[in-house]
């Protein structure tokens, strides 16, 4: 097909300097003078000093672009200064809605979401409040249960994973606990509603193989975290029984808890706390907002 003139002259132009001249001579000057320079992307072009220069495309920096950070969305009706440094760090979850007609316990569970590096969060004296303006506020535990009951209450700190289950009614112990590794047992003398947690140590066979046969199997068909009654126990009364006797004495809190106290993992993630009181929200929908010491918000949950 037909070239444009100005796409003739700009191949002439890309010629050798000798052909340059030779072609120049054959054209019309004012065609060569009047068609744009265009030099190929990456190529040399003469500047006006005469030196020599490169055309490059310009590429974004993309080491100047930060990355931001999206503020925070807060809950309807409060603003981003109204959160806690702990927003969203813990959250509100299994809750169950109370009953004033029926003996159905009230519970919500508080829950961590932190990071690996995250410093643990005490929430003793942190609120949850509903819309009808009640409000529970998270109280003291124990967090070591000894056997010997030398125990002093202190505040609720939750790590990475960590939780307190909280329960409208009132413990069997009258106090609000840390769970270990041993708590079941106590199950065995305190009626709790719901029970604790029965993941007690399961008993170490190799300890019974010199016991009589009949109490191997007993030892075989017990439950973890059950304490063998005295009627069990006098089973087990004869001279081939005593070292059988002396081992289901230690099937109890005290025995396990001192077998099992500096074990790395004897302490539980979990809390229990029992408010002993009706839980004051409302028993069909409401949103309940949980607030830190400073009164800030942290979380909000709807049901």
């Amino acid at each position: 097909g037909a070239h444009s003139p100005c796409a003739t002259v700009t191949a002439e132009r890309r010629a050798p300097a000798a052909a340059r001249r030779r072609l120049r001579k054959r054209r019309h000057s004012r065609l060569w003078h009047s068609c744009p320079l265009q030099p190929a992307t990456g190529s040399e072009t003469n500047g006006e000093n005469g030196s020599k220069s490169t055309s490059t495309s310009a590429k974004p920096d993309k080491t100047a672009q930060k990355a931001t950070t999206a503020e925070p969305v807060p809950p309807s009706g409060f603003k981003v200064a109204d959160l806690s440094l702990f927003y969203k760090k813990v959250s509100v979850s299994g809750f169950t809605r109370p009953s004033y007609t029926t003996s159905r316990v009230g519970k919500f569970t508080l829950r961590t979401s932190l990071k690996d590096g995250d410093e643990p969060i005490d929430i003793t004296g942190w609120k949850i409040k509903g819309n009808r303006g009640g409000e529970v506020y998270v109280p003291q535990a124990i967090a070591n249960y000894t056997p010997s009951a030398s125990f002093t209450n202190s505040d609720i700190i939750l790590g990475q994973g960590g939780s307190v289950s909280v329960y409208s009614n009132r413990s069997a112990l009258g106090k609000n606990l840390r769970l270990n590794k041993c708590i079941g047992y106590l199950n065995n003398r305190y009626l709790f509603s719901p029970k604790l947690p029965s993941n007690c140590p399961s008993i170490d066979v190799k300890q019974s193989v010199t016991f009589s046969g009949e109490c191997q199997s007993f030892l075989k068909a017990i439950n973890r975290c059950e304490e063998p009654s005295a009627a069990d126990k006098n089973r087990f009364t004869g001279p081939a029984d005593a070292e059988c006797r002396t081992f289901l004495d230690t099937l109890n809190y005290g025995g396990c808890y001192e077998k099992h106290k500096l074990d790395a993992d004897f302490q539980s993630k979990e809390w229990r706390v029992w408010l002993d009181d009706e839980m004051p929200f409302d028993t069909q929908h409401d949103r309940l907002i949980l607030f830190d010491k400073s009164g800030k918000v942290v979380n909000e949950y709807v049901y």
